[in-house]
């Protein structure tokens, strides 16, 4: 094709937003959930912000997109995001969300181990249980951290077959079961 782009600086971010410019492929709509005391993804503070995870995903070719709580999500399906709500969701807010992701769409929730009693019930019809406990991780330790930085080092492919290649360092992580769905399905 006709299709040009130039690259500021030669980087994998610059690279990568340069292959997808010209590729063509439209970005992915992802839609962060906000309203629950979510991380956000404008924020740009080093800590609590989520602006350099968005900054992230759109150079993979996705477009972060902030919505105000869940019943607001699109009917066609998509991806969004729940990242660490600090609030309770409502029963219809966890009714919409099981329900739009049966019908198709993906949903990645991200809770820390004090998480809202309403996310056991928004995971719970996907055989996920969370374990509201914090992990420890003594034999990983990594840059002087005090085990509470777990790594992920192993995915199992079974459950997860087109895994990412990076491996996650997260600040603090609770562990999870996966156990057979309430209704059979997930």
């Amino acid at each position: 094709g006709g299709r040009r782009t130039a690259i500021d600086q030669v980087t994998e971010a610059g690279i990568s937003d340069a292959i997808l410019q010209v590729s063509g492929l439209p970005p992915v709509p992802t839609w962060f959930i906000s309203g629950h005391g979510e991380i956000d993804p404008r924020d740009n503070h080093e800590r609590r912000g989520g602006s350099v995870a968005a900054e992230a995903l759109r150079v993979e070719g996705f477009e972060p997109r902030v919505i105000e709580g869940a019943l607001a999500l699109p009917a066609e399906g998509g991806f969004a995001i729940l990242a660490g709500p600090t609030h309770d969701l409502t029963p219809p807010e966890i009714d919409a969300l099981v329900t739009w992701v049966r019908n198709g769409a993906s949903l990645l929730v991200l809770v820390d181990p004090r998480s809202p009693a309403s996310i056991d019930r928004l995971v719970a019809p996907f055989g996920v249980e969370l374990g509201h406990d914090v992990v420890v991780d003594d034999r990983s330790r990594m840059l002087g951290s005090d085990g509470l930085t777990a790594r992920i080092a192993y995915l199992n492919d079974d459950l997860l077959p087109n895994a990412p290649q990076v491996k996650a360092l997260l600040p603090v992580a609770q562990s999870l079961r996966v156990v057979a769905a309430p209704d059979g399905r997930a």
